[in-house]
């Protein structure tokens, strides 16, 4: 009422969310947000590790390539800067670790367009909105994190920069 929007959008985005697996309705009490279990948990990286290596594998492949490694480059230096200046073993602000979750979207959705299918991208985005949704139950994040993601990410860059698939791929799996 606040925001002036009718019942029904709003009820048709709970219903959404519902079949998403992201909220549970309970009739009579309404909607809550739904803790997947560590099955399902597993279940979406399994996904993400066979849809995601194989967008590396494409990207290091792709015709275009050259001219976009400089998005990647862009979004692991993102993270470079976030990890100036940090401690050895500091521990991430919720400030910090929004930055970092950002960045390491945004070299995953560049890769993604690098590989040129927009089903496989379609696909990965549904589950990286499932990622992010489960990334603050996590245990807090430290630099550790940023170190790990960055590694990872300049492996498939170099991979793709050198326009090896199968190393892409592999380096995608390790992520």
């Amino acid at each position: 009422k606040e925001l002036g929007i009718s019942r029904t959008p709003v009820r048709e985005a709970i219903n959404q969310l519902a079949s998403e697996g992201l909220v549970e309705l309970t009739p009579h009490a309404g909607a809550f947000v739904r803790r997947p279990s560590r099955e399902e948990i597993g279940e979406i990286y399994e996904l993400r590790e066979v849809l995601e290596s194989h967008a590396a594998a494409k990207a290091a492949v792709a015709p275009d390539r050259a001219a976009r490694l400089g998005d990647l480059d862009n979004a692991c230096q993102r993270v470079r800067e976030l990890r100036a200046g940090l401690a050895p073993n500091a521990a991430l602000t919720p400030e910090q670790r929004q930055a970092q979750i950002a960045a390491d979207l945004d070299f995953h959705f560049t890769l993604l367009g690098l590989a040129g299918n927009r089903r496989l991208e379609r696909m990965i985005r549904e589950f990286r909105i499932l990622d992010r949704a489960m990334a603050p139950l996590g245990a807090p994040a430290g630099v550790e994190v940023l170190d790990s993601a960055l590694e990872c990410h300049e492996a498939v860059r170099r991979a793709v920069a050198e326009g090896d698939a199968e190393a892409a791929a592999a380096a995608m799996r390790a992520h």
